[in-house]
């Protein structure tokens, strides 16, 4: 287990700490000392609350959970016979899974819709043919006529 900061930069916010403690010492508030003292540690508290909020800390922790994406190319250029054999392989690798480890993710000229399947037995659907992302062939050396 361990911490991790996706924006360090936001911790130059704690230089601010020794300004509330400059103008706690030049306060001129009517307080009991104690209070302001409590004043002082709650303000505190937050200045560093907040700065590690911007700063983005993270409780990192080891797991063995492993997460697949399986990605089915389903542009023309995919026979039924090569997408049949993605489905069953799919169906296959799945099948002794936990709910929610695993998401299929197709795509053709351009990405579809990105579905977590949420349960391990469903049945994977059969893909949809979409544009294909292969530009046509080449026309012959007379011009294509």
């Amino acid at each position: 287990m361990s911490f991790d900061l996706t924006s360090p930069v936001w911790l130059a916010t704690l230089l601010l700490l020794p300004g509330l403690g400059y103008f706690f010492y030049c306060s001129l508030v009517d307080l009991p000392r104690a209070q302001q003292i409590a004043s002082l540690v709650v303000r505190s508290v937050i200045c560093v609350l907040l700065s590690l909020a911007l700063a983005g800390l993270t409780l990192l922790t080891p797991t063995d959970e492993v997460f697949v994406v399986f990605a089915v190319d389903e542009s023309l250029s995919v026979d039924n016979q090569s997408s049949e054999a993605a489905r069953e392989f799919i169906r296959q690798a799945t099948t002794s899974e936990r709910e929610g480890t695993f998401a299929v993710l197709p795509f053709a000229a351009t990405p579809a819709s990105f579905s977590a399947t949420a349960k391990a037995n469903s049945s994977v659907a059969p893909p949809a043919k979409g544009n294909s992302a292969v530009a046509p062939p080449c026309q012959g050396g007379d011009g294509g006529s």
